[in-house]
């Protein structure tokens, strides 16, 4: 009974805008515990942020320093122990700050690698650079290559051969 006129008196006050003494301090104790939700979500969103990114930055370390890309069977699990993370804090974390998901985080550092490998060593063939960089096949390579480079391995190869000979003379 007493909620239902509760409800009944919460009606009238929105229907004529008025307010009711009675439900006044009601009324204030629900708002104050809307806004302190709101502040507790806020600083749970940012201690996630937080976590993510400090993921993410260990991920990155981790491939700039000891290249487990260049592993043909690199899988998450591989980054999970070395991180001490999860897989899915990882996943979210890269997919946060890249907006790709891990194979093509990983396909990216490998495209990456084999274009500074090109440069230091621009008598590689495809294919060398391709196993060297932690492909398992050419074709996965060119995909990736150009899904990043937009130009498969071979015409940019050849572009970056002839910018190096001109850069030399």
């Amino acid at each position: 009974v007493l909620l239902t006129l509760e409800l009944v008196a919460v009606g009238l006050r929105m229907l004529f805008d008025t307010q009711f003494v009675i439900l006044q301090k009601h009324e204030n104790i629900i708002v104050e515990s809307m806004r302190i939700s709101q502040i507790e979500m806020c600083s749970n969103s940012s201690r996630e942020d937080q976590q993510y990114k400090d993921i993410y930055e260990r991920v990155v370390l981790h491939f700039e320093m000891s290249k487990p890309f260049l592993k043909g069977d690199l899988t998450i699990n591989d980054i999970v122990k070395v991180v001490f993370s999860n897989k899915v804090y990882i996943s979210k974390a890269i997919s946060h700050y890249t907006g790709r998901n891990f194979r093509q985080f990983v396909n990216y550092h490998r495209v990456m690698y084999s274009m500074e490998l090109f440069r230091k060593r621009p008598d590689l063939k495809v294919a060398e650079l391709s196993e060297q960089s932690g492909f398992n096949t050419v074709v996965s390579f060119t995909m990736a290559f150009r899904l990043f480079v937009n130009e498969t391995p071979s015409e940019w190869c050849r572009k970056e051969r002839a910018r190096l000979l001109k850069t030399k003379n």
